[in-house]
């Protein structure tokens, strides 16, 4: 890939992850309940997409559409500890937190696909549990704008994840993107909609206000970001697609710092940047 080509494809992705980041902000605005949001994100989704991706499930098998449909349920796991999490700490260590999905993806993959595990990996974890401790633990002095339950939250919400990456990794390449993508969000939606009726009930957005703020987390976060993201794998080295997903950590601490004035502890940023290194680490060596 020339020079040029390459700097495209690394905007491209920045664009995506700087809208991506922004998910946490659209949650923390809307006056309705966290778990209600997960599911109009989807169900709106749903709605935009299945126009122009319909056409994707012809000839799907039944294990395809279980598997993704899986994947989904996952997906939707974790958009529902995400969200929770945000009621209860702090954007920029539910944004850390959620990416430790590398420490949970690779074990698993070794022992079910078989994929080796390097030194490096190891290497990785420790260092990216030592960071997790360290925010956690500075978290429960109380001084902070977070707390250890929200952290947990988001550590459940990568766990969740880490099914999602899973379930798709068996049938990507079998079955059209788009189809995935669209099953996964039913999965999800589904899901969502399950655990929603209990907790929450179901919550209309009360005025045009809600409304526009539910339709800018669907298209910013699931359309804009999702998307653009996806158009560069593949096109971008590992290490550098790495180093780039890490730096949205960062875009979210500032979004967080403009737009409602969280600040961290200085325990926490030495932690997140304890953590940050562990998981280069560990993608670097699992992706190389």
């Amino acid at each position: 890939m020339s020079r040029e080509n390459e700097n495209k494809y690394i905007l491209v992705q920045l664009l995506g992850i700087a809208f991506l980041c922004s998910a946490g902000i659209w949650v923390k605005l809307s006056s309705v309940g966290p778990i209600n949001q997960g599911f109009y994100r989807m169900l709106l989704t749903l709605i935009m997409m299945f126009p122009f991706t319909f056409k994707s499930l012809k000839g799907i098998t039944k294990r395809q559409f279980v598997m993704s449909f899986l994947a989904g349920v996952c997906l939707g796991g974790d958009v529902l500890f995400w969200n929770l999490s945000l009621m209860k700490t702090s954007v920029a260590n539910s944004a850390l937190l959620v990416n430790l999905t590398v420490f949970i993806v690779s074990p698993i993959s070794f022992f079910l696909f078989k994929e080796k595990i390097r030194k490096e990996f190891v290497i990785g974890s420790v260092i990216g549990f030592i960071g997790v401790v360290i925010v956690i633990f500075a978290s429960a002095s109380g001084h902070g704008q977070s707390s250890i339950y929200g952290n947990l939250l988001a550590m459940l919400a990568s766990v969740s994840y880490s099914g999602y990456v899973l379930f798709v990794y068996k049938v990507r390449d079998h079955l059209n993107n788009n189809a995935v993508v669209l099953i996964s969000t039913l999965g999800a939606m589904i899901f969502l909609f399950g655990t929603m009726v209990p907790t929450e009930g179901i919550q209309i957005p009360p005025n045009t206000k809600e409304w526009l703020i539910i339709v800018g987390y669907a298209i910013c976060t699931q359309i804009l970001g999702q998307g653009l993201v996806s158009m560069c794998l593949g096109k971008l080295n590992a290490t550098l697609v790495t180093v780039i997903s890490l730096i949205g950590i960062g875009i979210s601490s500032i979004y967080a710092y403009i737009i409602f004035g969280e600040s961290l502890l200085m325990m926490e940023i030495v932690g997140m940047v304890i953590t940050i290194i562990g998981v280069f680490v560990a993608k670097k060596s699992s992706q190389g």
